[in-house]
């Protein structure tokens, strides 16, 4: 057993070093390399990794891990941002949870792949999505704010809701080998939640006297208790810790915990070895001539699922939403699962063992496969054909001006093109996942007609060559008429050509004189709006969520301020009492990073 162990150690550790160093720079998410690596060295490979040479040691890791996992999830529930999502993600994580979870179990029955103690446990394993696997897709397709927000709101919070529904499915089937299931159930959900809420309190005492804290501290304290409550919940009642730290996470997301933000991001490393660790164990017990015996009604059942199931959720829980027919087709097919559903099912699995709990195992891991290698393989080509990517800008002109134009055109949801008459290491030193550069010469039709111009709604010349700009800006709008076109004028009598072409245009002389009036006449708006950090100015179209709230009642992030209503042909300066209508164009000022915020928070809301 000891050469077992240190062998396990060595792969994960291997494969840490492998996949989130090296392997974690290519687009397709890290889960799929820890799949394969578990694949490979589990039964179906090499049997380098095996549970029952492992024994309790097997399964202790993996309880461990999956509370930890169950932790993390309960503990990033923002309570706030909970209540304030939109209708759309409510439902998604409410009504459709439960109505994914009860189709899919009565599909598995009746297909005979299950009994309908195994079809319950699946049909909530299946429930959960995840950031781990939805973020990647989110940059590889490039959506829109709308579907990248509903997206991304959905995955966060299902993932620890989800998480603790699949165990208390879990608990309920458990119980139900015991002389009295009922209250064996209830034992361990209502033990599990005082224990873990006592434990929330403890450490909010802590937290009170200990004001001082680092925000290492902070985190190993959090980590260290949430592992023993887990072990206490067991120690008391057999079964009640997964529960424990559920109701420890959700408990403390909810109470005042120094730095907690903070905290939640620097839980990433313990999060990536636990992810890691999770997969390859859970991954080496699976026996692929299990799945193969699957073939084919198991596999009907899961692209059912995929296929149909999520598509009806989605278009019960949009409906009367402001997301369009195609926003609601490309979200029914996105949805892949990911290491949660991958740890409860290995748990699930060793806890039911035989045949039953080698089913689920094997159920559950080829919906993670299908869903995340079909959905990354076609979610860009989906996006392109319904036309739910980002908006795009493309730029001519190089250096400081067009870094910064570039910079706050991304910061406002933009997929900013640049194009550079050659390399700038200074300013463009390598592509990030909102700016492009390419190399060539802005008035070279066929360089600019080579470019995928189908999303592109603006075109900024910003090059010191008034002919240049304007020849490439023309160039464009021959081939997209419908795009906005704007330019730097560098000499005064080129003004009329721009206007001639129906280009809107700065003079170079204008904008510098005026941000010089600015600083002169209003150095505190100046620096307001110059400063050392990005300040941005946004528009947003109030939708059906927003209609009928106040301002004050919007919550907008500290620093946000709503400067401006624009409403038919009036416009309002907001108080706190203004009531926001259905079409209103809202003005928000502050940081760039806060209005972002702001914006997606109210996209959720719409």
């Amino acid at each position: 057993m000891d050469n077992a162990v240190f062998v396990t150690i060595s792969i994960v550790g291997a494969a840490l070093v492998l996949v989130d160093v090296y392997l974690k720079k290519t687009t397709l998410p890290v889960i799929i390399f820890y799949l394969i690596i578990g694949l490979i060295v589990g039964v179906s490979g090499f049997n380098l990794i095996n549970s029952n040479e492992l024994g309790d040691l097997y399964h202790l890791t993996i309880e461990i891990l999956v509370a930890l996992i169950v932790f993390e999830g309960a503990f990033a529930i923002d309570i706030v941002s909970l209540r304030r999502v939109g209708r759309v993600i409510r439902n998604l994580i409410s009504v459709g949870l439960l109505l994914t979870f009860a189709i899919s179990a009565l599909i598995v029955y009746l297909f005979g792949l299950m009994d309908w103690q195994s079809a319950l446990i699946f049909g909530s394993l299946v429930t959960v999505s995840g950031p781990t696997v939805i973020v990647p897709l989110i940059r590889r397709a490039s959506l829109n704010n709308k579907v990248k927000t509903v997206l991304l709101g959905e995955s966060i919070l299902i993932d620890p809701v989800g998480a603790i529904f699949a165990i208390f499915v879990l608990e309920i089937v458990l119980s139900g080998i015991s002389p009295d299931p009922v209250i064996s159930m209830f034992n361990r959900v209502i033990i599990g939640g005082l224990i873990g809420v006592c434990a929330s309190y403890i450490l909010w005492g802590l937290f009170k006297i200990s004001k001082n804290l680092l925000q290492e501290e902070i985190l190993l304290l959090l980590v260290g208790s949430a592992i023993a409550t887990f072990s206490i919940a067991e120690i008391i009642s057999g079964g009640a810790g997964l529960m424990s730290v559920a109701f420890l996470g959700v408990s403390l997301s909810g109470m005042d915990i120094p730095n907690k933000d903070e905290v939640r991001h620097s839980q990433d490393l313990f999060v990536r070895i636990a992810i890691a660790s999770v997969f390859i164990l859970a991954s080496a017990i699976v026996d692929l001539g299990f799945v193969l015996k699957i073939w084919p009604n198991g596999f009907i059942a899961i692209m059912i699922i995929v296929f149909i199931v999520r598509p009806f959720i989605v278009f019960i829980s949009a409906f009367n939403s402001e997301l369009t027919i195609k926003e609601r087709i490309f979200i029914s097919f996105v949805s892949p699962r990911g290491v949660v559903a991958a740890a409860l099912a290995a748990f699930a699995g060793e806890k039911l063992g035989g045949d039953n709990g080698t089913m689920i195992v094997a159920m559950v891991f080829s919906v993670i496969v299908i869903t995340v290698v079909l959905q990354f393989a076609y979610a860009k080509l989906l996006a392109r054909l319904l036309g739910v990517e980002s908006m795009k800008a493309l730029i001519s002109g190089s250096g400081p001006l067009a870094k910064k134009i570039a910079d706050q055109l991304s910061t406002n949801g933009y997929t900013v093109i640049v194009i550079l008459p050659e390399r700038d290491q200074e300013y463009f030193p390598q592509d990030s996942e909102k700016i492009q550069s390419i190399i060539g010469s802005s008035i070279d039709e066929k360089f600019i007609q080579s470019i995928d111009l189908r999303d592109v709604e603006m075109v900024a010349g910003i090059s010191n060559n008034d002919e240049n700009n304007l020849f490439f800006i023309q160039i464009v709008k021959a081939t997209k008429p419908d795009v906005q076109g704007y330019a730097i004028v560098n000499k005064l009598d080129s003004s009329k050509a721009f206007e001639t072409a129906g280009i809107k245009a700065v003079k170079n002389v204008d904008a510098s004189a005026g941000a010089l009036i600015e600083l002169m006449g209003n150095p505190t708006l100046h620096t307001a709006i110059s400063g050392g950090e990005n300040r941005l100015v946004l528009e947003l179209t109030v939708g059906s969520g927003v209609s009928g709230r106040k301002v004050k009642d919007l919550a907008l992030p500290n620093g946000v301020l709503a400067i401006l209503i624009y409403r038919d042909n009036d416009e309002i300066i907001p108080r706190g009492d203004t009531s926001l209508q259905k079409g209103d164009r809202l003005l928000i000022f502050g940081r760039s990073t806060s209005v972002n915020v702001a914006r997606d928070m109210l996209l959720q809301l719409n």
